[in-house]
């Protein structure tokens, strides 16, 4: 069993490197996170390993046990309680504020967060608002893996990222009227940001290639691998790159993929157009902040948007695409 084809890496036996070659099939926690893991950025060293099963691997989206989560049968609970008889809610509350050593709630609400205490779920800007809704009479209650289910039953209000995550929280019992969906935290940027771009005021991020000037037309490329025809994206990259050099009269703003299974394929193939047409009027940026990606998109043109879109090695309508401004 001690081979490179099963548990030896790198001169060491790894188990975990053994299960996902012998297993039949892999699963993870979601479909995005399975293609992450095949990424250097997020397989800890076997993303090889992973992307070589990448037909058997496979991300199931995480979800909810609706007879656990239901509060006429959840032993978590206090007390039983349903919508037509919700008496036990109120004791259940009087539980959840004594284990958390928040006073009774003399009609003031508690506001529940159920997460990783990670700044991506948005914990700064619950820390941001924390003091403000104190202030206001509320009470924010964070999340604690063995209290989950009373935190979430019990909570007042709820701000919920997706669509799928609010029909959850409505399958549990909660009140529609109490559940927002508020989106990623991160939207907020573009509610606070000034997305004027011009040479006054620039893209912060250097590039490198050809200059580029913020007050004439540009067009955005962004195209990420296409994870269900991996191997593919060296060739579906160039054949987008040369399309696009066949507008000279646009500027060309190419941003490197994300961190997706076949990245190094798409990036292969942009180092490769890179280096055979230098004379041409492209531009190549590794990132951009969210606040320059935002000024990016509602300055480029109407093409450039569909762009960001196209993962397939198909190029749609070029010929019949108008390149209006706004």
């Amino acid at each position: 069993m001690f081979r490179p084809e099963t548990l030896e890496f790198y001169g060491k036996v790894n188990l975990l490197k053994g299960a996902i070659l012998l297993a039949h099939e892999v699963t993870t926690v979601s479909p995005s996170y399975a293609r992450e893991i095949q990424t250097e950025a997020f397989g800890h060293g076997l993303h090889e390993v992973l992307k070589s099963r990448a037909a058997h691997l496979s991300g199931i989206l995480n979800g909810i046990d609706e007879d656990s989560w239901n509060p006429e049968s959840d032993g978590e609970l206090k007390k039983n309680f349903s919508s037509a008889k919700p008496q036990g809610r109120e004791e259940c509350r009087a539980a959840l504020e004594k284990e958390m050593g928040l006073e009774p709630a003399n009609g003031r609400p508690i506001f529940g967060m159920v997460t990783r205490l990670a700044e991506d779920k948005g914990v700064d800007l619950a820390l941001g608002t924390a003091k403000e809704l104190v202030k206001k009479g509320g009470r924010l209650v964070a999340y604690r893996d063995w209290v989950r289910h009373s935190i979430t039953q019990l909570a007042d209000y709820h701000f919920v990222a997706t669509k799928n995550s609010r029909d959850r929280v409505i399958q549990m019992g909660r009140p529609a009227k109490t559940i927002y969906y508020t989106g990623c935290p991160s939207i907020d940027i573009l509610c606070r940001t000034n997305l004027d771009l011009s040479n006054k005021r620039p893209i912060k991020t250097l590039g490198s290639g050809a200059s580029v000037d913020w007050d004439k037309p540009f067009l955005l490329v962004v195209q990420h691998p296409v994870t269900t025809s991996y191997g593919s994206g060296r060739r579906q990259i160039l054949e987008t790159l040369y399309a696009v050099a066949g507008f000279p009269e646009y500027q060309k703003v190419v941003l490197w993929p994300n961190a997706d299974a076949g990245s190094d394929d798409v990036s292969k193939g942009i180092r490769e157009f890179k280096e055979k047409n230098r004379q041409l009027k492209f531009s190549y940026f590794k990132n951009f902040s969210p606040e320059d990606y935002a000024r990016l998109l509602k300055k480029n043109s109407l093409l450039c948007r569909k762009l960001i879109f196209i993962h397939s090695r198909r190029l749609l309508s070029w010929q019949t695409s108008r390149f209006n401004r706004g």
